[in-house]
């Protein structure tokens, strides 16, 4: 199976990495470059270690629209932003599945704790991330 997974440079996205190329899965990992503060350098470190091809994804445009403009828009309407749950659905995940499906690959991966839970739907069955 072909998997993108998306490498931090930290334990648990290597971890996951090395089970996966244990596993005998054709992995490939890759970094988001979020803004102009992300580091790339532990997660190719991580990538080269194990020999598997690397990326850097950006998505610093997606980034600024919808983690930086959502909090500073919320902030002054005096609400209690979020930024981590709003990047985590709408950048994060998006632009690793965006990337994986768009460059062929199986699954992606990440070093998060979660699961995939089916909801039923009027229209079959839909699929969505859950904490563990």
């Amino acid at each position: 199976m072909k998997i993108l997974i998306g490498l931090s440079g930290g334990f648990d996205s290597a971890y996951t990495a090395m089970l996966l190329k244990d596993a005998g899965h054709e992995l490939e990992g890759a970094v988001l470059d979020m803004h102009c503060y992300t580091e790339t350098a532990e997660a190719e470190a991580v990538a080269r270690s194990l020999e598997i091809p690397f990326h850097v994804i950006s998505c610093r445009e997606l980034f600024d629209k919808a983690v930086i403009d959502d909090f500073c828009d919320a902030y002054s309407s005096a609400r209690t932003p979020n930024p981590c749950v709003v990047c985590n659905e709408k950048v994060k995940f998006r632009a690793l599945y965006d990337y994986a499906v768009s460059h062929g690959f199986d699954k992606i991966a990440t070093g998060h704790y979660a699961r995939i839970v089916e909801l039923k739907t009027e229209n079959g069955a839909r699929y969505t991330l859950a904490s563990p």
